[in-house]
């Protein structure tokens, strides 16, 4: 029988469906089961018993949380402790708010809602084990839906800076997406002018810049634009190939981006 053909090309990418369960090790199932009732309104619908002991739970959410399986393991428990290896969803930052809320009223230790890469967070609430349960919202202040990989430097400052800026421009997700649109066109036409600018969205929303100096070769193929916000600054640079308008050299590294096209 011969073997089928594998391919690397994401198109033919195996069919997937999210993420099925959850699976946390625990010391105490009835400390933890209580705990998730309490704290985020799991259910159990489902235990595990092994030769008469009890030794798990499934737990359910009845308004969208991702199912969750509670396994007796202290040893494992104990190792797992203090990593935020999943983040729960929530759908937006008004939700967000008022599970912060919550959890504060009935006692436990959180660092509040914070601005995050692309959504916002509430981090470093621990369960009775130690886990770190994170929630981050489906909701986005900054799209980056554009092509190749996108580079986020030094996360944690970087959205620290982001949201002092954020706090003081005021704006709500739709009127900053405006924003970054309108920016971007400003960049790329400098862009087109071969010329290395700084640009930046002013805290009135207007988008701000000048250009500086060509660039050097190896600033040449610098990635452009996106993820601008309110009150950054991106560089960005391109130039011209011979022979045809709107295209880096031969050579370009893997997920640049081509020159605009002059409009």
């Amino acid at each position: 029988m011969s073997k089928p053909t594998i391919s690397n090309d994401t198109r033919y990418a195996p069919a997937l469906a999210g993420v099925h369960h959850l699976k946390l090790p625990v010391s105490d199932l009835a400390r933890s089961r209580q705990w998730y009732r309490t704290r985020l309104g799991y259910e159990v619908t489902m235990e595990f018993v092994e030769q008469g002991r009890l030794m798990g739970y499934v737990l359910e959410h009845p308004n969208g949380g991702p199912q969750l399986a509670l396994r007796l393991a202290p040893v494992r428990a104990r190792a797992a402790a203090g990593f935020d290896y999943f983040a729960i969803g929530v759908p937006g930052k008004t939700a967000l708010d008022e599970l912060a809320v919550r959890l504060t009223a009935l006692g436990e230790d959180h660092d509040g809602v914070h601005f995050a890469s692309i959504g916002w967070v509430l981090p470093h609430l621990h369960d009775p084990d130690g886990h770190e349960v994170r929630f981050y919202t489906i909701e986005q202040h900054t799209d980056l839906r554009t092509p190749g990989i996108t580079t986020i430097e030094d996360p944690r400052e970087t959205s620290e800076r982001d949201e002092r800026d954020w706090r003081a421009v005021g704006t709500a997700p739709g009127q900053r997406r405006s924003q970054l649109a309108r920016c971007r066109h400003v960049v790329a036409a400098a862009a087109w002018g071969l010329r290395w600018g700084s640009f930046r969205v002013s805290r009135a929303g207007s988008c701000q810049g000048s250009a500086a100096r060509a660039p050097s070769a190896a600033e040449r193929f610098t990635s452009p634009t996106h993820g601008l916000h309110p009150g950054s600054t991106r560089r960005v640079s391109c130039r011209r190939r011979k022979g045809g308008h709107g295209r880096t050299q031969r050579g370009r590294p893997e997920g640049s981006r081509r020159c605009p096209r002059p409009r």
